[in-house]
């Protein structure tokens, strides 16, 4: 079998290590990729041990770091297993944060995107994270009950609004008037929803 040379969408490593889950977040943040696991930096078959519990382990360990679910598979070369995990694009996850703690590198995952230290880092103003932070509790809101809960003129809720809107965190549903609101940016959009926000 004949494998493609390592690129931006696919890795070569001869064994599984947790830190290979820095690669799987930038795969997931980007255009998607796959990782293959038992071979080494040329391609070449080294095969795994305990294929059988990896293949077990590693889709859990995936899933509860970083909230996705992979597509992994066995495959054979040469008598030797090679493990194939494939993730798919825009999953829209935050960019891990890294740490040196007492000469040991840590790597922290985050699941959601929009938490409020992460909205920071983005260069988010306290109005504005306050918005997202109500969008996910109540699922949308509109410029009105922005200026109300922020207390600030229709002009600079604009302002924020388009801001959140430009750095692709919230999506504005409808064009002008009452019936126009904000929601997470690729939340799925509910009869419920599309009601409550046409009672303004």
């Amino acid at each position: 079998m004949n494998y493609k040379k390592e690129n931006q969408l696919i890795e070569f490593k001869s064994d599984w290590r947790n830190e290979h889950l820095k690669i799987i977040s930038a795969f997931a943040n980007g255009d998607g990729g796959e990782l293959l696991i038992g071979l080494d930096d040329k391609g070449k078959p080294v095969g795994l041990k305990n294929s059988a519990k990896l293949l077990e382990d590693i889709p859990n360990r995936i899933r509860n770091k970083l909230g996705i679910i992979p597509s992994v598979k066995l495959e054979k070369d040469k008598n030797k297993e090679i493990m194939r995990i494939g993730i798919s694009p825009s999953q829209e996850l935050p960019e891990p944060d890294f740490f040196e703690e007492y000469g040991v590198m840590k790597v922290v995952f985050y699941k959601d995107k929009f938490t409020e230290e992460n909205l920071r880092k983005m260069g988010l103003n306290k109005r504005q994270i306050k918005a997202v932070m109500y969008v996910k509790e109540k699922g949308k809101i509109t410029n009105e009950t922005y200026q109300k809960i922020c207390n600030i003129k229709k002009r600079q809720s604009s302002i924020d609004l388009k801001k959140l809107e430009t750095e692709k965190i919230l999506e504005k549903i409808g064009t002008t008037g009452r019936g126009t609101y904000y929601i997470l940016k690729g939340q799925k959009r509910g009869k419920r929803g599309t009601k409550e926000a046409k009672k303004g």
